[in-house]
């Protein structure tokens, strides 16, 4: 994976910067400066003030949006051309008498592959909203049998939920982040989706394209080799249940949540209750 990504670096780096580019980004700034101001940051739940810096964020991506030229240069360039594949952000605060909901959606931007960027962001939005219903069914769920069975008010505390994301690795080559979900209601209702996008090729990588054919069988070994050290000589600062028997760990599935790390290399994870009890909670592996 090194030599592959090293050769995408040396070719990513050869691409001459544009002596007009100063230019371009100055008058289209100054162009849609005005307009953007002006604008009110309307959210589904409601108005959220922002500050100097998240709406400095917000102009540049809207001037990428907004002008094709600027946004064409930008995703050519070394340096700036990671800046235009950041994930961009909907966030928003909202709570009602069942729920507190605290959410941050990202967006994917800058692929040359629209129709990948696309179902990408089609997909993360779906699926959020699909968590963001469920959640907000269960919470009003829990209000009603609460109080039903003799709960009062002064101790019944709304339902708290959270969608954020994290960027794992990011870089003129490769892509990697992790959405999640969480709520207190229940652990077992929390879960993580894994993106991991190849910006060379503009395509959704799987483990095989990082692993190669076998891997499979290299990354059951590798976990079995690290849950067995682990077990023989377990860190006294963390709690490891791993499952025993038919529960245990037997092998990855096909769809394994992974991401790349700082290293380059690949961490397989498992979410809480996968291959271990709650008290473990999220495991990740990194197979060398």
């Amino acid at each position: 994976m090194e030599n592959k990504l090293y050769k995408m670096k040396q070719e990513y780096e050869n691409i001459t910067i544009p002596k007009e580019l100063n230019d371009i980004v100055e008058k289209t700034i100054e162009e849609t400066t005005r307009k953007v101001i002006r604008r009110e940051m309307i959210f589904n739940r409601g108005f959220k003030a922002v500050g100097a810096t998240f709406l400095i964020c917000i102009l540049f991506i809207f001037v990428l949006n907004t002008n094709k030229t600027l946004a064409k240069t930008i995703s050519n360039l070394p340096i700036i051309g990671r800046v235009a594949r950041v994930l961009t952000f909907v966030d928003y605060k909202y709570e009602n008498d069942s729920i507190t909901e605290n959410v941050v959606i990202p967006r994917v931007d800058g692929l040359n592959d629209v129709d990948l960027q696309d179902k990408i962001n089609t997909e993360i939005k779906n699926k959020m909203d699909e968590q963001i219903k469920e959640a907000e069914k269960r919470a009003e769920e829990y209000k009603e049998a609460y109080f039903e069975t003799g709960g009062t008010q002064e101790n019944y505390k709304p339902i708290k939920f959270e969608i954020d994301y994290e960027k794992k690795y990011n870089d003129e080559s490769i892509l990697s982040f992790i959405i999640y979900h969480n709520e207190t209601l229940a652990p077992a209702y929390s879960g993580s989706y894994y993106y991991n996008i190849d910006l060379t090729t503009d395509k959704e990588m799987t483990l095989e394209d990082v692993l190669g054919k076998d891997y499979m069988t290299r990354a059951n070994e590798s976990i079995e080799k690290q849950i067995k050290k682990l077990l023989e000589n377990p860190p006294k600062d963390r709690h490891y249940g791993f499952f025993k028997g038919e529960s245990g760990f037997k092998s990855i599935k096909e769809d394994q949540g992974f991401f790349i790390n700082s290293n380059q290399k690949v961490v397989i994870v498992f979410d809480k209750y996968e291959i271990a009890d709650g008290a473990t909670g999220k495991l990740e592996f990194i197979i060398d």
